[in-house]
């Protein structure tokens, strides 16, 4: 069969990528210049980097997985990641047991509780009771009051703004328990992955083999409509021009689905509708000093303006980016925030007094380049009772089919859990 899919981030390259496997004819519409999506990345002198913080885990099955299909091993580099936690106006180093054990804004017990607790999520298998409980209501009844207060409830409202009382535990059990295998030396220090020269060049080596296999990419091409005759999905308007097809894929946000998608069932829409997204904005500077004594810096401070700070060049060396020093400074926050639209001077600006508190000497001189991207459909706003109603892969329309980042629930958004979605997805379709 001939396959269209909108879409060209991880998830479309992942559903691309299996159907051709399968001996599916395939054609990737992505709307802007380069594929990638949220994984898409810049260059910084002659070196690429993401447009928005990436790592990966031991646990990425999915995307290590590509790594080796694609002959990219070698490049693959594990490190062990120091980690902070900032709070009324200190940061606390955040990454072992050891250093929980340390962390004074938690009295001793409710520390002890806490790693207990991180302990229970890692060792726990079944999730889903956790979908109709909040992570508040959790901590509340199994753990303390504070170590909510002090250390999630900060990170869900950075996350998540005001849905963050609605968030389910599974969500918290979705970013602890895949991570649990990350773990080195008898599980002291956690190790992530980057790929040396940058995750572009696992893109664009799946590009390659994407091509090699007879699929085509069309980059600089936005989808303007689906179409369909007698409830069949026919194609896509796509430039102006129509392609015709005997299956689509939407790998884009639900919003946007919605608003080249044929006509659809009340009840199917208005559920879609009801799933809301945070926006994302990434300013990433060039340095000329180190602003973190971490790699990831989260902040459970309410006199800070951003949700964190991450220092590349304290987990990869700075000689990658021509010996610059590398920073992301992030904010998750409706696109109706008047941040949304700022520029990156404006950006900077209003994060510098919250940078000189994260360390006094900074200054806004030390920035030699800045760099800010924007993302309407950041990530999804999960809430009590998700699983009900988180979308199939079958829509109403026959062979139109949904396979995007609201359909990876209680995971995270990351490249791993994209890619393995859209190996799911195919396997639910025949080999041609």
């Amino acid at each position: 069969m001939k396959a269209i899919v909108i879409g060209g981030g991880i998830t479309g390259l992942s559903v691309g990528y299996e159907l051709l496997k399968k001996g599916h004819r395939v054609t990737i519409f992505e709307r802007e210049e380069r594929i990638g999506g949220l994984a898409g990345s810049f260059r910084v002198g002659d070196a690429w980097i993401e447009k928005f913080y990436h790592h990966i885990f031991k646990s990425d099955t999915a995307i290590v997985g590509w790594i080796e299909e694609l002959g990219l091993s070698d490049r693959l580099i594990w490190r062990t990641s120091p980690m902070g936690f900032f709070h009324n106006g200190m940061v606390y180093r955040f990454g072992t047991p050891f250093e929980l054990l340390r962390f004074s804004p938690l009295k001793f017990l409710d520390r002890i509780k806490l790693g207990l607790a991180v302990l229970r999520f890692q060792r726990r298998e079944d999730w889903q009771s956790l979908d109709g409980i909040t992570c508040g209501e959790w901590f509340s009844k199994n753990v303390s009051q504070a170590t909510y207060d002090v250390v999630w409830k900060p990170l869900l409202k950075l996350k998540f703004g005001d849905a963050h009382q609605s968030v389910p535990a599974a969500w918290i059990w979705g970013r602890i328990h895949p991570r649990a295998k990350s773990r080195s030396k008898g599980g002291m220090k956690e190790e992530l992955g980057y790929l040396g020269g940058g995750f572009e060049l696992m893109i664009q080596r799946m590009k390659e083999r994407i091509e090699s296999l007879g699929g085509k990419i069309i980059e600089r091409t936005a989808v303007e409509y689906i179409i369909q005759e007698r409830n069949k999905v026919k194609g896509v308007v796509a430039g102006g021009q129509e392609s015709f097809a005997d299956m689509v894929i939407s790998t884009i946000a639900l919003p946007a689905f919605l608003r080249i998608a044929p006509p659809l069932p009340k009840d199917y829409s208005s559920n879609l509708e009801s799933i809301k997204y945070q926006a994302v904005m990434c300013l990433i500077m060039e340095c000329e000093e180190s602003v973190s004594p971490v790699y990831w810096l989260n902040v459970s401070d309410p006199g800070i303006t951003f949700g964190g700070l991450i220092e590349q060049t304290n987990f990869i060396s700075r000689e990658q980016y021509g010996g610059k020093r590398i920073m992301y400074l992030f904010n998750y926050l409706s696109e109706n925030d008047p941040l949304f639209i700022m520029s990156a001077d404006e950006y900077l600006s209003h994060h510098e007094a919250s940078l000189k508190r994260i360390n006094p000497s900074f200054r806004k001189e030390w920035v030699k380049g800045k760099h800010l991207f924007r993302a309407q459909y950041g990530t999804v706003i999960y809430t009590m009772g998700y699983t009900a109603k988180m979308p199939p892969f079958d829509t109403p329309v026959k062979r139109l089919s949904l396979v995007n980042t609201s359909q990876i629930y209680p995971y995270d958004r990351n490249m791993n859990n994209c890619a393995a979605l859209g190996q799911r997805f195919a396997e639910t379709v025949p080999s041609a």
